[in-house]
């Protein structure tokens, strides 16, 4: 299995910052906890494995 890592940088409204800020466990950073939530997120939808990339141009 090769192993890739994925760079996303991603804006939010300030609202859900201070949701995810008040939600977030106070032993981990905020970046660990969104890494965290969006993991499970893909481990539940299975979304890793139906990934297709799309050429637009």
């Amino acid at each position: 299995m090769v192993s890739r890592t994925l760079h996303v940088t991603f804006t939010m409204m300030p609202e859900m910052f201070e949701r995810l800020e008040e939600s977030k466990p106070e032993d981990i950073t905020m970046d660990q906890y969104i890494r965290e939530t969006l993991k499970a997120e893909i481990d539940d939808t299975g979304a890793h494995r139906d990934t297709q990339t799309t050429d637009e141009s």
